[in-house]
Parts: structure tokens; sequence; C-alpha cells
């Protein structure tokens, strides 16, 4: 019986292309984080604007808090997500 599972191929083979730098991927989850923070803000208006009916999965608790909590882990995604090199 033979081990056919695939092998890392040694690292000096691949070419810089295929390797993603530490700066690349700090911008990627920059971007992610942007991504999430403009979300979670966008989740905060729709439970402001919208009727509880509406509102669905957005209404967990009084609607002041539920916009303050979206509101503020949204401000501090986008802080985090700024604050990124």
């Amino acid at each position: 019986m033979t081990d056919q599972t695939a092998q890392p191929e040694d690292s000096g083979s691949q070419s810089a292309a295929g390797r993603m730098s530490r700066r690349s991927l700090f911008r990627a989850a920059g971007v992610g984080a942007a991504v999430v923070g403009g979300a979670l803000l966008v989740a905060a208006a729709a439970r402001l604007v919208l009727p509880p009916r509406y509102a669905g999965l957005l209404a967990a608790r009084s609607k002041a808090q539920d916009v303050v909590t979206f509101a503020v882990l949204g401000v501090a995604v986008l802080a985090v997500a700024v604050s990124l090199p």
C-alpha cells in the first residue's frame, strides 16, 4: 500500500507570484476587516430605519441598543482595518 497524499513542493521552486508577501496578507486582512466594519454600519442603519417586522435577525434587543452595538462594533472594526499596515 502506497501513500498517495500530496506532498508540499520545495519552497525554492515556487515563483514569486505564487507566494504572498506579508504586506499583501495584511492588505487583504485590512480590506476584509473594512468590509466587515462597513457591513456592521449598514446593519446599524438598517436596524434604525426598518420596522420591527422587517428587521428579522437584526432585532435582538431594543432598537436603540441594537443600533449602538452595531455602530460601535462597526467603528471598532474599521479602526482596526485602518491601523493595519
